[in-house]
């Protein structure tokens, strides 16, 4: 009998046969293989903590040179709340790199924290550069003091903001109104067809439609701004929407202490403030003040404190208001401004008769004229202002009253902000322009985007030639 073998050899498999064990993946399973990278790519980007701007600056507006507050949104995906710090990082004038941070409760997965963050933004001769200029943001775990990790890292620029913020110059003022129209400030503003707004040594920039729920918390971020106007005449806008948000009041308050300017429109059917109670923001400085509602004021009674003109589209409107008796203001509180109604007109005199012309004024002195209706009182907060208008110039039905809107804004807030401003339209100044009789200011020369000196006073190089040398 023959042995068996020890082992058996199966028989070759012709190499032309790769049916059942290809040697190389085929389409399909590339396509597999790429689909769960993808996947597990896109799993890892959505598994993360993202942050991102919602507002560049307050009122969503900045200008360069200056102190500017950025709200950033955070996203979490941490697993359970923890306490962090955020940060954003800039360069100062040294080109050193200036970390600007703030302490938060960074939420669960799932929730999401809205902070400020202030800083100072370097200068620029056109503020639209610094709408490219990338910023880092950095959040951190912070216990006991020391930051343990980094969550996330952000580098943004203010183009990508959730609403592209307005750039203002260097040059140009900053107003605010808490509103949802610009209150008849809109002649300080910049104007079509001109570099600069003729009749004025600054052009001020109006942003409006500001609610107080977005205003910073921190005075600092307040500070480009010279005017605040709050007209509290809409539900978005009234001053209980801040109550539970003592931050902002404070950051309010500070501002106005340290120079700031804060009119106050009172609505004409309403009173949101409270005023005499001390029941809401501001409370504490307007508790003694008394308004007085006047339903039945003719318009055209305030006309000469809205206007040079004397036409209105219904003549016998009647404008509700607020008055302040002067006999019964508190201590703190001093008149501002007042409107004498018009009186009938009589029958103009010869104006060669100069007996006639005295008589008259005789007559006129010793008939009385109207009482005048004080409509704005201010007082001093700390080394800024605080007014109290009771007239409601951001009410949409008042300004229709005339061709052109009233108040027309130089007629009413050269009164109010002590202004000496020329605020006519951007056709009575083309019109001028084109008969040669505007005086326009000379062009402003820059230094460029300030490269120029940032290279001169920059440390790095000498840094470095110290080292190697």
């Amino acid at each position: 009998m023959s042995e068996m073998p020890t082992h058996f050899r199966s028989p070759r498999r012709p190499t032309s046969d790769r049916r059942n064990h290809p040697a190389t993946p085929g389409p399909l399973r590339l396509m597999l293989l790429l689909a769960a990278a993808v996947l597990a790519i896109t799993e890892g980007a959505f598994a993360q903590t993202t942050m991102s701007i919602d507002q560049f600056g307050a009122g969503n507006a900045f200008r360069p040179g200056g102190t500017t507050a950025v709200r950033v949104r955070i996203q979490s995906d941490l697993d359970e709340p923890v306490p962090g710090i955020v940060q954003w990082e800039t360069i100062n004038g040294d080109g050193d790199t200036v970390v600007n941070s703030r302490r938060l409760a960074i939420p669960a997965r799932g929730g999401q924290a809205i902070t400020w963050l202030v800083a100072e933004l370097p200068s620029r001769s056109a503020a639209a550069d610094l709408l490219r200029t990338i910023w880092t943001f950095r959040l951190f775990e912070f216990e006991d003091g020391v930051r343990t990790r980094e969550i996330s890292v952000a580098r943004i620029d203010a183009g990508s903001a959730r609403n592209i913020p307005r750039p203002v110059e260097q040059t140009q003022g900053m107003a605010m109104v808490v509103g949802r129209n610009n209150a008849g400030l809109g002649g300080f503003d910049r104007v079509r067809g001109f570099a600069m707004r003729p009749g004025m040594n600054e052009e001020t920039i109006v942003v409006a439609n500001v609610e107080p729920g977005d205003l910073p918390d921190a005075t600092a971020g307040l500070s480009p701004y010279e005017l605040i106007v709050w007209a509290a005449n809409d539900q978005r806008f009234l001053p209980s929407s801040i109550d539970n948000k003592p931050s902002i009041e404070a950051a309010l308050r500070s501002w106005i202490e340290r120079g700031g300017h804060l009119v106050i429109l009172l609505p004409a059917t309403s009173d949101p403030w409270r005023l005499g109670r001390n029941e809401t923001v501001f409370g504490g400085l307007m508790k003694d003040l008394v308004a007085i509602r006047e339903d039945g004021v003719p318009l055209r009674d305030l006309l000469p404190a809205l206007s040079d003109r004397g036409s209105l589209r219904d003549a016998t409107r009647l404008q509700p208001m607020h008055r302040f008796d002067p006999d019964t203001l508190p201590a703190a509180w001093r008149p501002l401004a007042a409107v004498t109604p018009p009186g009938e007109p009589g029958t103009p005199p010869d104006a060669n008769d100069a007996t006639a012309i005295v008589a008259q004024r005789l007559q006129a002195a010793a008939e009385g004229d109207p009482e005048p209706i004080l409509y704005a009182v201010r007082r001093d907060v700390g080394q800024g202002i605080l007014d109290v208008v009771g007239i409601d110039v951001a009410d949409p039905d008042l300004r229709l009253q005339q061709a052109g809107g009233l108040p027309r804004t130089s007629i009413f807030w050269n009164d109010i902000l002590g202004r000496r401003a020329f605020t006519t339209s951007g056709t009575t100044l083309e019109a001028l322009k084109t008969e040669k009789r505007l005086v326009t200011r000379p062009s402003v020369d820059n230094l460029g985007a300030g490269e120029v000196i940032s290279r001169g006073i920059g440390l790095t190089s000498g840094a470095v030639g110290g080292v190697l040398g």
